[in-house]
Formats: structure tokens, C-alpha cells, sequence
């Protein structure tokens, strides 16, 4: 975070710069079938630690996309090490971290295994 303090008569120029990669996703069911849903929440590592995914919604760096399909492109996310959880109904969260770097693209790939009755009871969370 940055303060910027402009007084009345005065004019500040502040230019900014948003370094961003593009994240891919390609993920399908344990028998290889498609996903016709699913959500992709991020947070910052430093900011999320071993905190699980329900609880990442509270922290600045925090954003979700809910997609269709589980071959699309997500999109950009700014520059940095971050957790990242997949959930779609009937699946257990496909978990880890990614490491975006400015102008880069990257991949987030896996295969989600079937809810167990812990997860189900969960929404697949």
C-alpha cells in the first residue's frame, strides 16, 4: 500500500506499473473426463501460509474466477508465489503454488480425484 498526499493547487504525476503473466489451466476428473466447472482461487504465499483456501477470501491478495471447462485461460494475475486451490463439485481441491514472473505464461495442470465424503460434505472444498 501507498499514501499519496495532493494538496489543493497542486499536481502530482505517479506512474505505475502492474507486472502480470498469464495462467493457464488444463485440469479433468481422475478417469480423464472433463470438469464442467470449476473455481480457481489465488492468494500470495507470504500472505496465506497454511491457511485452507475458505479463509483465503479475507486477505488482500485473495482472487477467485469460477470457469467452464477445465481447459481455458484464466487470465493475468500481477507477479509473485501463489497458492492456488481448483474446486469443482465432486472433487477434491487440486492444491500448490505457482510462480508467476512478468510477461511469462503459465500452467496450473492436474487431475481432481474423486470427493471423498469428507469433501462432498464440504461442497468439494
Amino acid at each position: 500500500q501507498m499514501s499519496i498526499e495532493v494538496r489543493k493547487g497542486q499536481s502530482a504525476t505517479f506512474n505505475l506499473t502492474v507486472a502480470t503473466g498469464l495462467v493457464h489451466l488444463a485440469v479433468s476428473r481422475g478417469d480423464g473426463t472433463a470438469v464442467s466447472r470449476v473455481t480457481v482461487s489465488f492468494a500470495l504465499v507470504g500472505e496465506a501460509g497454511e491457511l485452507p483456501p475458505d479463509q483465503w477470501s479475507k486477505l488482500p491478495s485473495f482472487r477467485s474466477v469460477s470457469v467452464r471447462g477445465g481447459d481455458v485461460e484464466l487470465g493475468e494475475i500481477p507477479a509473485g508465489t501463489w497458492s492456488y486451490a481448483v474446486t469443482t463439485n465432486g472433487a477434491q481441491p487440486l492444491r500448490g503454488t505457482l510462480s508467476v514472473s512478468a510477461g511469462g505464461a503459465f500452467r496450473i495442470e492436474g487431475s481432481l480425484a474423486p470427493a471423498t465424503e469428507q469433501t462432498a460434505a464440504n461442497g468439494g472444498r
